[in-house]
């Protein structure tokens, strides 16, 4: 069964998010740091390296931690549970109550945060105590911690192969979901070198680190590599499930395979080829594909004279069946970003996965001259210096994946791309309720800064991107809202939503009617038109505000109070009949203790001032934009409406979004 690829985050050098990292990479550029260090009279120096920007920076708040318990934990754990958390909101199935069982398979490198002195210091220690600090922040805490802070109930377990970590999480993962034990699954690394940016020494001149500071995939000027900082998550669905519910697919896993060098071979850091070749084989097999098929190679290719070789002897060992005239490209994210360590294979997985989606293969960063050491002229591969334009072909598009591992775990994955979406049945175009939030009133307004930008960009359609935030997104308590009809609209103020706000339904009985009152409710939604049908017999404006009642309480807007004015009495009794927690009260009674909202059920309005915010969900020439709008409102007061029951008739599609904009504090 393929495993579909659909929600991902990182943060690498240079490239702070996913958006970035794609343009790190389409442009070649290079996310290293020349330091500017006093100078040293040590050759071996190198003072340049990769490294994260703001690697300590944390939202506690956001993940429900009090600053000292944020100083307490690994920056890395903390790196790769924002990374975790980014990647649910990226595929939308963030808000815990509606996303089912979540698996997560993560791997760090070994931290040196226990070994600064933390549980020195007499506030966290006499906080936490010495046990409990040690505990949080041990490498087999990784998974449980993040599974603790959001709500994981499927398996939770730490990996471990060093720089092939991620595509053996990634593997882990498919296999959970194939054996039913999650219905989403995350695979997700982190490799956190120091936060402090510094240099580099050269232990030796064995062709391990860079001389330059620079890592140079498969070019004849590559002498070592340069490890850096850097996290990734990938999240996981099973193929059908995702194309049921609308996900985002970068890409599918069509087969993966992992092994060991075992001891034949040199000593325990140098790889052997033929379980490298053996390692890709198996994977193709798994995927049922041929290597003809695949027209791009994602390499491990450190950089290092040994790496670059034996890796690429072994994948041409596999592509040697391709007809004569096949081309594949060949390249390496690594000059881009560093060697992300553990983090290495996931950078190389997100990489491939854009690729595969986008149609563009990246090129090579820095790569000029290809090494003498590698006989590309006998082989379909080359290294690409520009972006290559990927058409699908006769068939999908296919890419590999490798990732070894110090010691010998390989891992290699084929990624295929996604087969395209259902577009279901289009309901009628209707305006559209496109609800915002965050933890504090600044990370509200970023988010719906971000937002805006991202509409007037135009990359994903209202209707997706309004059910994407409404199901997949974790709805804080600072909220503000937009009904967009289709040319834009205005925001809602910023409110701090309180809980279970008390809202009044009141039905104006027959002032302000008009002629068709409720027709393009009646057409657009069926849980208007059962209602309506209900109550064919009333006259018109009680049977539309009966309809109209009955429509929210569908939708999980509930009223505490019920009124009615003149005739609406008899529509506000009616209503209070079919909830028995609703308090029917006169016209004239005041609401104010009784409501925090009025929601007017027809266009007649109230007599009078209020001293109760109201708004009328039902408005001449546009029925749906005032009822989402008052929607909205009872929304930023703190109501929670099952947003699924507002796309009866309608199948939108989960779409990548804005990220949640972390109020990053350092720790």
């Amino acid at each position: 069964m393929s495993t579909a690829i659909v929600g991902m985050a990182c943060r690498f050098a240079g490239a702070a998010g996913l958006a970035a990292f794609w343009d790190l990479l389409l442009r070649a550029g290079d996310g290293g740091t020349d330091l500017d260090e006093p100078a040293t009279p040590d050759p071996r120096y190198v003072p340049r390296g990769y490294f994260l920007e703001n690697p300590t920076g944390f939202d506690a708040e956001y993940f429900g931690m009090t600053p000292e318990e944020a100083a307490a934990l690994d920056p890395a754990h903390r790196l790769l549970l924002e990374c975790v958390d980014e990647a649910l909101g990226d595929a939308c199935h963030q808000a815990p109550g509606s996303r089912p069982t979540v698996g997560l398979f993560a791997a760090s490198a070994p931290s040196t945060f226990r070994e600064r002195p933390v549980d020195a210091d007499p506030t966290l220690t006499a906080r936490f105590g010495e046990f409990a600090l040690r505990a949080m922040n041990d490498p087999a805490a990784l998974t449980a911690g993040a599974a603790y802070r959001l709500g994981f109930t499927g398996p939770c377990v730490t990996v471990s192969t060093a720089c092939s970590s991620g595509l053996t999480a990634v593997q882990l993962a498919g296999l959970a979901l194939e054996r039913g034990e999650c219905d989403i699954a995350i695979a997700a690394t982190v490799d956190l070198v120091d936060p402090r940016p510094s240099g580099y020494a050269r232990t030796a001149d064995d062709g391990l680190l860079s001389s330059t500071g620079r890592p140079r995939s498969f070019d004849a000027a590559a002498d070592g590599t340069v490890f850096a900082s850097g996290a990734g998550a990938v999240v996981l669905r099973r193929l059908p499930d995702a194309l049921a519910d609308g996900d985002h697919v970068y890409a599918t896993i069509r087969g993966a395979a992992m092994n060991n060098d075992g001891a034949a071979r040199l000593n325990f850091t140098t790889p052997n080829w033929d379980r490298q070749e053996e390692v890709v084989r198996l994977a193709l097999d798994r995927a049922d594909v041929g290597p003809g098929t695949v027209g791009f190679v994602e390499c491990h290719a450190p950089g290092t004279p040994v790496g670059d070789m034996v890796e690429f002897h072994a994948l041409a060992s596999v592509f040697r069946e391709v007809p004569a005239g096949s081309t594949c490209v060949v390249g390496c994210v690594k000059p881009n970003i560093g060697h992300a360590g553990v983090a290495a294979g996931m950078a190389g997985l997100i990489k491939a996965a854009l690729a595969v989606r986008h149609g563009v293969i990246p090129p090579t960063a820095g790569f000029r001259t290809p090494s003498p050491d590698l006989p590309f002229d006998a082989t379909p591969f080359f290294v690409n210096t520009r972006p290559v334009p990927w058409p699908a072909g006769d068939g999908p598009r296919r890419a590999g994946v490798s990732a070894f591992g110090i010691g010998g775990s390989n891992a290699h994955v084929v990624l295929e791309q996604a087969p395209p979406p259902d577009d279901g049945a289009e309901g009628p175009s209707v305006p559209c309720l496109l609800p915002v939030s965050g933890r504090t009133e600044a990370a509200a307004l970023t988010a719906r800064d971000r937002l805006e930008s991202a509409l007037l960009a135009g990359a994903e359609a209202v209707t997706d991107v309004a059910f994407s935030l409404q199901v997949g997104r974790v709805h804080h308590r600072w909220r503000t809202a937009l009904v967009h009809n289709g040319e834009g609209g205005a925001w809602s103020a910023v409110t701090e939503a309180g809980r279970s706000p008390r809202i009044a339904f009141v039905f104006p009985g027959d002032s302000g009617a008009y002629p068709g009152m409720g027709r393009e409710l009646y057409e657009t939604w069926p849980g208007y038109r059962v209602h309506a049908d209900a109550r064919a017999h009333a006259t018109e404006p009680l049977a539309a505000g009966y309809a109209l009642a009955g429509l929210l309480v569908s939708w999980g807007i509930e009223p505490s109070v019920v009124a009615g004015i003149g005739t609406g009495r008899l529509a506000a009794e009616a209503v209070a009949e079919r909830l028995t927690a609703a308090e029917v009260v006169d016209a004239g009674a005041p609401l104010a203790g009784r409501a925090d909202l009025l929601l007017i059920l027809g266009p007649g309005g109230i007599p009078g001032p209020s001293a109760v915010p109201a708004v009328t969900a039902m408005a001449e020439g546009g029925e749906s934009a005032a009822l989402l709008g008052a929607v909205a409102r009872a929304w930023t007061l703190g109501a929670e409406p099952d947003w699924r029951r507002l796309w009866p008739d309608r199948r939108p599609r989960r779409v990548p979004l804005p990220h949640y904009p972390y109020q990053r504090v350092r720790c």
